[in-house]
């Protein structure tokens, strides 16, 4: 079966609607440097991923994958003059999503995302199995991941998104434990040497 992707809540929806509003004001100078609204107010959604967060300590703590945190929802889609762009809607420490999403102009993580999020999408082992996506990321390691949550936490995977951190290959299909056992030494020399790669 497809891959399942949960409905992204209403105030994520709300959020994304008004990013996606003409510009109604400034000159035209001011529409050329914000290309990422659709001039339309109709833009293209190619999926909205609920998006989770484990930090090093998360990781040298031994938690599983089932223990990150909800942070919000990502966005991938496409403009009317047909530019690929994220954007991300947060959660807020108050429980409630952001009203101002992020955008993410075009580039190569953008790209890789969409790519790999459509190779998974056509893979017939991957449709063998009930899965839900989500999006894994491990922000002082400079790492996302996309999770396919299976009906058991031992058969969830996760798939790293290029560019990735030296020792995890890009695109390949972790069982989640395995993917921490890598993780956990970089996660331990971020903790002791206080530093953070991130993107």
């Amino acid at each position: 079966m497809p891959i399942q992707f949960p409905n992204a809540p209403e105030p994520a929806i709300s959020a994304m609607a008004r990013l996606v509003q003409p510009t109604l004001a400034g000159s035209e100078i001011a529409r050329a440097r914000h290309s990422q609204y659709s001039l339309d107010g109709q833009p293209v959604i190619l999926a909205a991923i609920a998006n989770y967060m484990m930090d090093a300590r998360d990781l040298v703590e031994g938690k599983s994958q089932r223990q990150a945190r909800p942070i919000g929802w990502r966005f991938l889609w496409k403009n009317s003059a047909g530019e690929l762009l994220s954007s991300n809607v947060t959660l807020r420490a108050d429980g409630k999503m952001s009203s101002v999403p992020s955008v993410n102009l075009a580039g190569p993580f953008v790209a890789s995302s969409a790519q790999l999020l459509k190779v998974l999408e056509k893979d017939e082992s991957i449709r063998a199995v009930d899965f839900e996506a989500r999006l894994l990321r491990f922000p002082s390691l400079g790492l996302f991941a996309y999770w396919l949550v299976a009906p058991s936490a031992a058969d969830d995977l996760l798939i790293p998104i290029s560019p990735v951190p030296e020792g995890v290959l890009a695109s390949k299909r972790y069982r989640a434990e395995e993917l921490f056992l890598i993780l956990r030494p970089l996660a331990s020399v971020i903790l002791n040497g206080d530093t953070q790669v991130k993107r």
